[in-house]
């Protein structure tokens, strides 16, 4: 019932929706000197100097760690920008909410969507600057939109259950910053996870990102396809947390206006 609300207020407010991350993309870059770029500078700045200090320490190829990191950090900035972002949603639009009509649920979809977009440019963008350091185009790399949509189902999942979170507990937003600076620690992002001992090794896999990673640097640097397991765990991961989420937030929908 409640995943049928959420699909037909999408439908009904798409044209809202494209509205809203047209303007959202457009403020963003608006009288910037370099616009879109400046969204490559942060990942390039932190992959260049990561590699140069995590290759050195783990005594890996550079160009092999930078594109190791390049897999891992892209997905990643997208959750955490996008949970962020998400965590005001609600709140930095307060005046739509109380002056008309609008469906609630498309505050945290408009920041999500419009981080996803971002992400992709990026990715392309990037992409080339790895074929440089030696990335491999292989035909595993076909499945790269379908890890794009388990992220981006997984991602606004956790961003309407935040969205929701933030309007009851105003300092949310800032416990979601420190849960975001441990989780990426927690993440095998700058370390594979065969450096982590076998008998810790277990309490990783209970991160469900690890698994959504896993999507990405397959592909990209192991050069295969993930295998079944992975696939599997991401996809009920990702839908569970879509689905959790949903109900969180039409549960508390009615009286989010009263909590402005």
């Amino acid at each position: 019932m409640m995943l049928y609300k959420f699909i037909n207020d999408i439908r009904t407010s798409h044209y809202i929706i494209m509205n809203f991350i047209n303007q959202d993309l457009t403020i963003k870059y608006k009288r910037s000197l370099l616009g879109f770029f400046w969204s490559l500078l942060n990942p390039i700045a932190t992959m260049t100097i990561t590699s140069i200090v995590f290759s050195t320490i783990m005594r890996f190829d550079l160009n092999e760690f930078a594109i190791f990191l390049f897999a891992g950090l892209i997905p990643w900035n997208f959750i955490a920008m996008s949970i962020d972002t998400s965590s005001v949603a609600i709140i930095n639009n307060e005046g739509y909410i109380k002056k008309i009509y609008i469906p609630k649920v498309i505050f945290p979809v408009v920041s999500t969507t419009s981080n996803f977009i971002t992400m992709l440019f990026s990715m392309g963008a990037l992409f080339v600057i790895m074929l440089g350091l030696g990335a491999k185009i292989s035909l595993s790399l076909i499945f790269l939109p379908i890890s794009f949509m388990i992220l981006y189902i997984f991602t606004l999942g956790n961003a309407l259950i935040i969205s929701i979170l933030n309007v009851y507990f105003r300092d949310m937003k800032y416990i979601v910053g420190i849960i975001l600076s441990v989780w990426y620690y927690y993440t095998p992002i700058l370390y594979p996870i065969n450096l982590i001992p076998e008998k810790i090794r277990y309490l990783f896999y209970l991160n469900p990102v690890y698994y959504i990673i896993e999507l990405f640097r397959a592909p990209i640097y192991n050069n295969v396809f993930p295998d079944l397991k992975t696939i599997t765990i991401s996809v009920l991961i990702a839908f569970s947390c879509f689905l959790v989420g949903i109900f969180i937030f039409y549960k508390n929908e009615q009286n989010i206006v009263y909590r402005l």
